[in-house]
C-alpha cells in the first residue's frame, strides 16, 4: 500500500469482522510527502460499517516516505483513537523499513 501511494503518505487500519481474516482499509483524503489527511466523512462511514458488522480494529498503519523513523504527535493523536498497535512503514535508501509501535496515552513506544 505504501509503495502504491509513494511518494505520498498513506494511513489506514487493519480490521476484522467476527472470525474472518484481517482486512486492510486505507483512508481516502488528501496526501503529500509530509502529511496524510483522512476525509472526515470516510472516517465516519467506516466507523458505522464496523459497528454494523460487529467489526473491530486490530491495528493502524501509516507511512513516512521521507524517512522519519518516529510517529509525530499528530500521527499518534489520530491513530491511537482506533487502536493501541501501530505499524509504521518508513522509506529509507530505496527500501521500506517496518516498525511496530504501541500507543501509550501521550506517545508511541516502538518494539
Amino acid at each position: 500500500m505504501a509503495k502504491t501511494h509513494f511518494p505520498n503518505e498513506v494511513c489506514g487500519l487493519f480490521y476484522r469482522f467476527g472470525c474472518e481474516g484481517v482486512r486492510l482499509h486505507c483512508f481516502g483524503g488528501e496526501a503529500s510527502m509530509q502529511l496524510c489527511t483522512a476525509d472526515p466523512q470516510a472516517v465516519v462511514d467506516f466507523a458505522y460499517l464496523l459497528a454494523e458488522h460487529n467489526g473491530r480494529v486490530e491495528a493502524s498503519f501509516h507511512s513516512h516516505p521521507c524517512g522519519q523513523l518516529e510517529f509525530s504527535k499528530r500521527d499518534d493523536e489520530f491513530l491511537s483513537q482506533w487502536a493501541d498497535l501501530h505499524l509504521l512503514l518508513v522509506h529509507r535508501d530505496e527500501a521500506w523499513l517496518v516498525r511496530w509501535g504501541q500507543s501509550k496515552r501521550d506517545d508511541v513506544s516502538f518494539r
